[in-house]
C-alpha cells in the first residue's frame, strides 16, 4: 500500500473509535510551508505516517534480477537499500528539522510506520495523546 493509503486506514480507525475525523495537511509554518500529515489542530496533536521506511529493492547490474538472501531460518527474501528517503542524510535532516520546529511551535507529532497502523500501535498512541484534551 501506499503511504496516502496507510494515512487514510489510520484515519478509518480513528473514526471507527469514535473520534473526530483528523484533519489532513496541516499547515504549521508559515514561511517554510510545511505540513503535517494528520492531526486536531485544536489539541497541537498531529501524526506522520512514514511511508518509506525501508530502501528500494536491490537488483543485479548485469541482468536485472531482483537481488535475495537466505535468512538463518532458510527462508529467502529480497534485498533492500539501507532506509527510504525519510532514513537517509538530507531527507533525515530535513525531516529532523521540520519535527523540532513543529514541537516550538506546541504541536506534539506521533510518528508511524505502515506496521504500526496495521497493528493497532499508532491509534492507540493517538487516543493516549488525546487523554488529557479539553474539546470546546
Amino acid at each position: 500500500m501506499s503511504k496516502s493509503q496507510y494515512e487514510q486506514l489510520l484515519v478509518d480507525q480513528i473514526v471507527a473509535d469514535g473520534l473526530p475525523e483528523p484533519e489532513r495537511e496541516i499547515l504549521f509554518h508559515e514561511t517554510r510551508k510545511w505540513r503535517l500529515d494528520l492531526g486536531y489542530t485544536p489539541a497541537k496533536l498531529a501524526v506522520e505516517v512514514e511511508g518509506q521506511v525501508w530502501g528500494r529493492l536491490v537488483k543485479c547490474h548485469n541482468c536485472g534480477a531482483q537481488v535475495r538472501k537466505r535468512t538463518r531460518g532458510g527462508k529467502m527474501v529480497p534485498v533492500r537499500e539501507a532506509g527510504g528517503r525519510h532514513t537517509r542524510g538530507d531527507g533525515f535532516s530535513g525531516d529532523v528539522e521540520k519535527y523540532n520546529e513543529a514541537l516550538l511551535a506546541g504541536w506534539r507529532v506521533l510518528k508511524a510506520t505502515p506496521a504500526m497502523i496495521e497493528d493497532g500501535r499508532a491509534l492507540e498512541w493517538w487516543k493516549r495523546g488525546l487523554e488529557d484534551v479539553q474539546w470546546a
